[in-house]
This record gives C-alpha cells, sequence and structure tokens, in this order.
C-alpha cells in the first residue's frame, strides 16, 4: 500500500509541527528527496535532520553540520536508480560521518505506508517526539 500525497500530509502535520519546535528539518520524496539531501547538508547548521524517499542525486556539497539522515529507496524503482542510492549516496553520506539510516524495501517508485511510519518513529525516535 502507498502512502497517497493527501494522507501524508495529514499523518505529518501532527509531527511535523512537534518537529519544529524542536529543530528544523528538511524532508522530500524523489527530486524533492534530491532536493532534501542537497540542502540539508549544506545547510546541516540549519538543520538538524534529513529525510529522503526515493532520491535521484545528491548535490556535491561543502558540508555544514551532521543532521542524522533517513534515506529509503525501492529495490524494483523504475524511476530513480535504487543501486546508487545504496551504493552512491548512502555509503558516501556514511564515510563523511553523516548518522544515516537507510531503508530499502520491496517496491518501486513510491513511499510505503510501513516505510513512511518507520520514518516517523525515526523521527520520533532521534528528536525525543511523542507518538502522534
Amino acid at each position: 500500500m502507498t502512502v497517497s500525497h493527501r494522507e501524508w500530509l495529514r499523518r505529518a502535520s501532527s509531527a511535523t509541527a512537534t518537529a519544529l519546535l524542536t529543530g528544523y528539518g528538511i524532508c522530500g520524496f524523489s527530486d524533492a528527496a534530491s532536493y532534501a539531501l542537497s540542502m540539508g547538508r549544506r545547510n546541516g547548521d540549519l538543520f538538524r535532520w534529513i529525510m529522503a524517499f526515493s532520491p535521484g542525486f545528491m548535490a556535491p556539497n561543502v558540508d555544514r553540520g551532521k543532521p542524522t539522515v533517513f534515506v529509503s529507496h525501492g529495490t524494483r524503482d523504475q524511476v530513480l536508480s535504487f543501486d546508487r542510492t545504496k551504493t552512491v549516496f548512502v555509503r558516501r553520506l556514511r564515510e563523511a560521518g553523516y548518522p544515516t539510516t537507510f531503508r530499502e524495501f520491496d517496491g518501486m517508485h513510491q513511499i510505503p505506508t510501513d516505510v513512511f511510519a518507520e520514518a516517523l518513529a525515526w523521527l520520533r525516535t532521534h528528536w525525543g517526539l511523542a507518538a502522534a
């Protein structure tokens, strides 16, 4: 089951509102995930966390700060490369010292419900947020 955009916003709203009170983060899916990885690293002195669902690129940056990172990607994604995410982006993040959680899943270019729930749990765990 895939989370619709509307459902994703509904579920994330309370967690996001709480997260904004404890520190800024940046999150995105697909091209927006690429943007989140790139901008989050570039502005790591501002962002405390990054969530990237199925990114396609990660711009080379002058890294500032070390926000924690959650990345997910479907192994059967036909839009953006799963292998590139796993073997290039996640490896580079870890080598650069970013605390990185990588969640691969059997799926396509999507955010499955269980992966979305895991990402929210990750956010709550890392930032001491109460369950929504």
